[in-house]
């Protein structure tokens, strides 16, 4: 009885281990992969051999259809690939696309596909020895009396290089106009204008920048009470530097604060320079307006004229009141100026006698008798 139950034993033990062999065969081979091309167009065709050469096939519901590099996506394939655009960290660039760009990080290469190629490596040599600019001098707008800098940057060639900067095609003598940096300041708008530079090297080869416009711009600032002044003494314009394209430049005729007289030297010189002085009595407001009388004299601006019915052969005959109103004429007008940052801008001068309609000369009056 015994012996029938322990073979009983033994032949149930020898078929659960041929039964879990054969299951463990089983099971490796449903998980080896399928060496098979997948043609079938069904939302389960998944399989890996899928993706062994560009396909055609539109398989929406798998999750290799966003597989980088796989059918008509813009994928990602580090390397290189053949299927969609492809980004190559390295190398020569990306392969073609049949509709996702290319992108080639870091490579000379060229990519192409629907969306287009983008190269961020550039095909520039480093051992490129061709004397050239590689940057620019940039136009600058800058405030009134701050600070500006134009750069120019050149590569190739040899050295020693010289460099000579223009402004309005005048060549820049002394302080930073043979430097690679051009620095100044505008202190006044003569600063204004087109700059450029002339590069040579050590061989004799040249060349010039392209144009850059430096452009000054007048702080929205007011004009405090006190002296404005004029002169008329041009030489003191260029020998000492004291603002004369104020007074006969592009940009308007003006009257300045006496703070613009920095060395203190036109003041106690007045004679000298022939120095007109005007009083503003309160301070103004950015482009506030303010007047003169006509019988004002301001230099460059209006010179008072005699009164045009004035009786020169009169006995009583006088200067001072050739000026004055009367005699059939009224002097009418203003002379308007417009407050620009300490500045007094001239705007219109309005000046003139007027002849009065109602005058009846001395002759032609009844006698009363």
């Amino acid at each position: 009885m015994n012996g029938r139950i322990l073979k009983k034993i033994r032949n149930f033990r020898l078929f659960s281990g041929l039964l879990i062999m054969a299951l463990t065969v089983l099971s490796f081979q449903n998980c080896a992969p399928q060496n098979a091309t997948c043609s079938d167009n069904s939302s389960n065709c998944s399989n890996e051999g899928s993706t062994s050469s560009p396909s055609t096939s539109t398989n929406q519901g798998s999750i290799w259809s966003s597989r980088p590099g796989n059918g008509n996506s813009s994928g990602v394939n580090i390397g290189g690939g053949s299927g969609g655009g492809s980004v190559s960290a390295g190398g020569s660039g990306g392969n073609s696309g049949s509709s996702g760009g290319g992108i080639a990080v870091g490579g000379g290469g060229s990519s192409s596909g629907g969306g287009g190629g983008v190269s961020t490596g550039g095909n520039d040599d480093p051992k490129n020895t061709t004397f050239r600019i590689t940057k620019q001098p940039q136009g600058v707008s800058v405030l009134e009396k701050a600070d500006f800098q134009l750069d120019v940057t050149i590569a190739g060639g040899d050295g020693p290089y010289t460099f000579q900067w223009y402004k309005d095609s005048k060549a820049i003598s002394g302080g930073f106009g043979n430097y690679s940096s051009y620095m100044d300041n505008a202190s006044s708008y003569s600063k204004e204008g087109t700059y450029y530079v002339v590069v040579k090297d050590g061989n004799g080869q040249s060349i010039q920048s392209s144009l850059a416009r430096v452009s000054i711009l007048e702080p929205a600032v007011g004009c405090v009470a006190g002296s404005y002044f004029t002169y008329t003494v041009s030489s003191y314009d260029t020998a000492y530097k004291y603002f004369g394209e104020y007074f006969d430049g592009p940009k308007g005729k003006f009257l300045l604060h006496s703070s613009f007289d920095i060395y203190n030297f036109l003041y106690p010189n007045a004679s000298w320079v022939g120095l007109s002085t005007y009083s503003v009595p309160s301070a103004l407001q950015y482009l506030q307006k303010t007047w003169m009388s006509c019988l004002t004299t301001v230099p460059r601006i209006h010179t008072p004229q005699p009164n045009p019915g004035f009786p020169t052969d009169y006995w009583y005959y006088n200067n001072s009141q050739k000026y004055n109103d009367g005699y059939g004429y009224n002097y009418k007008g203003t002379i308007t100026f417009e407050c620009r940052n300490k500045k007094l801008k001239f705007v219109s001068n309005t000046c003139a006698w007027e002849k009065d309609p109602n005058y009846v000369p001395p002759e032609q009056q009844s006698s009363g008798y």
